[in-house]
Formats: C-alpha cells, sequence, structure tokens
C-alpha cells in the first residue's frame, strides 16, 4: 500500500516553489506595506497595487492556508508576523530576499540539469554571464542583492566573540555594510572597514549613515580575488563562501 503520509511530504516538496512565488508577487507588488496600517479588502488592495482582484484573491487565500497572511473578514486580508517580514520598512526585512529568490534565482534552478550534466553555474546558461558580472552589468538587481544580503542579522558566532580589544575590523565582502553597523554600534571605540564591489558601496553609504557609523568606517571599492586591505585586527567573511566552488573558497 502507499504511505500516504509520505506521499503527501514528497508532494508538498514538489509544489513549494508555487507558495514561494507568490510570496514573491506579493511583495514585488508591495502587498505587505498596503497593510502594514491593518486589514484590507482584495478589491481596495488590487486597485492599489495594479494586480488583478481574482489573481490575488487566489494568492491571499493559498498563503492564508499556510499562516502567511490571515484573513479577518470575507474577502478580507492582515499581515502576519511572518508577512510584516515582507514590509520594505522593517528592521531585518526579507522583501528584498523575497524579489531576489522570485526572479534570478528561481530562474537559474528552472535549468538545474545544466549544473547537473556539467558541473557550472546555471545562473550563465540563463543569463548569459556570471553572477556578479551580471550584477555589475544591472545595477538594480544589484542594488536587491545588496539589499537581500544586508538584511541578515549578524552572525551569532559572531555575536560570541570578544571583540573587546580589536580596533580595526575588517568584512570582506560585507554587502550593504548592515554587520558592520551592528558591530561597530555595539563597539563604540571600533573603526571598520568595508571591502565589496562599487554597487554594494553605494548601498552602504546610507546603511551606515543611519547607523550613525559612517565617520568610523572606510569604504573600499575592490575584488577579494585581487586584493585585501592590510592592518586589521580582525577579518570577517559572513555568507561569502557559499557562492563559490572549492577551489575559490580556499584561494578567499
Amino acid at each position: 500500500m502507499t504511505d500516504g503520509f509520505a506521499r503527501r511530504r514528497l508532494l508538498g516538496t514538489l509544489s513549494a516553489s508555487v507558495p514561494a512565488q507568490c510570496v514573491y508577487a506579493l511583495a514585488k507588488l508591495g502587498v505587505p506595506d498596503l497593510l502594514a496600517a491593518g486589514p484590507r479588502t482584495v478589491t481596495d488592495l488590487a486597485a492599489a497595487a495594479g494586480a488583478d482582484p481574482q489573481a490575488l484573491r487566489r494568492m491571499l487565500r493559498a498563503l492564508s492556508s499556510m499562516s502567511l497572511f490571515r484573513q479577518t473578514a470575507p474577502d478580507t486580508y492582515a499581515l502576519t508576523s511572518a508577512a510584516e517580514l515582507l514590509r520594505a520598512d522593517v528592521p531585518g526585512s526579507l522583501r528584498q530576499a523575497a524579489i531576489m529568490h522570485g526572479e534570478a534565482v528561481y530562474r537559474s534552478f528552472a535549468e538545474i540539469m545544466h549544473t547537473v550534466h556539467t558541473g557550472e553555474p546555471a545562473f550563465e546558461k540563463v543569463h548569459g554571464q556570471p553572477f556578479y558580472d551580471y550584477l555589475a552589468a544591472h545595477p538594480a538587481i544589484a542594488e536587491v542583492f545588496a539589499e537581500a544580503m544586508g538584511s541578515e542579522p549578524v552572525a551569532g558566532l559572531l555575536a560570541e566573540v570578544d571583540l573587546s580589544g580589536v580596533r580595526t575590523l575588517v568584512d570582506v565582502g560585507g554587502g550593504n555594510g548592515g554587520l558592520l553597523a551592528e558591530v561597530l554600534t555595539a563597539h563604540p571605540g571600533m573603526r571598520g572597514v568595508l571591502l565589496e564591489l562599487p554597487d554594494s558601496i553605494r548601498a552602504a553609504r546610507p546603511r551606515l549613515t543611519k547607523a550613525g557609523v559612517l565617520d568610523r568606517v572606510e569604504l573600499l571599492e575592490g575584488n577579494f580575488f585581487d586584493d585585501i586591505p592590510a592592518g586589521g585586527d580582525v577579518y570577517v567573511l559572513a555568507r561569502v563562501l557559499h557562492n563559490w566552488t572549492d577551489g575559490h573558497a580556499e584561494t578567499i
């Protein structure tokens, strides 16, 4: 006999991209921001977001069944704590991460068989160039990527490290400076160096300014394969190595 639980579990895995793409669509439309002040009807949301009411209704109903949104009255929806993270104006927002995964990442995984057969990144097959070259050629997408990476909290391991005697911390490939902003705020006597590509450096300046630490940060445009700034007491690689092959990771 067929194991019903196993079947449901596998079907859930096979269809996981459907709710993920619904989350992406709602984030892209700005629906969570439209719900920030409280529940609204689907008709109202569709008009404000420029969406088809029936399509929007189906997505919200589906995601409500997964507790990602909440139905408060007939045809009326509100945010849950998870959906709050899709707003653009909340600390730790995952809106840009949802957009990044729903666009560039999703399209790349559609060509996963290319990677399985060749060992080469499917991204290059889909987009015609390596990931970071693609970001350099598409500033708007590079900004989404930098914000998505910068929304992650400081790694728990770093929070456990005693940094009391550190004068200069160098964040190698540190995105838009989110990690440096938190660490320097917690250590007023520390200075920071951010080594990143030009688009990320541009995104970091307002982030660090808002945190009140820009005057203690040296912003360096560069590629960590070419050169690493000297003089740091601590060097940090956070969410960097997973982007590369084992050989490149060893070089870094």
